[in-house]
């Protein structure tokens, strides 16, 4: 999936099994080094298709957990999930 952002565009990886890959519900790895609050430990390495949508799917840095979850309410909006996976990686950017 290509994700285009400040002129920019980037290929995101696809998961494409997702079972393997756990579901946290709180955006925070297991070791709570990376959480959404704070996004210079936020790390979006791919993205996964569920049977309940689209996904993000990040990397802790300190612990390298994998893990996913939803990031859009309209979870099966393809469009809403690129702006959203867009503006993540802009974010990122502006550290």
């Amino acid at each position: 999936m290509i994700i285009e952002y400040h002129n920019n565009k980037i290929n995101i990886k696809n998961y494409p099994q997702y079972e393997a890959i756990p579901y946290h519900r709180s955006f925070r790895c297991n070791c709570g080094y990376s959480r959404y609050e704070d996004r210079k430990t936020f790390n979006v390495i791919g993205y996964t298709c569920t049977h309940e949508g689209y996904m993000a799917v990040f990397e802790c840095e300190k612990c390298c957990e994998v893990y996913r979850h939803h990031i859009t309410r309209e979870r099966n909006n393809l469009d809403e999930f690129k702006n959203h996976l867009a503006m993540i990686l802009n974010l990122k950017t502006l550290i």
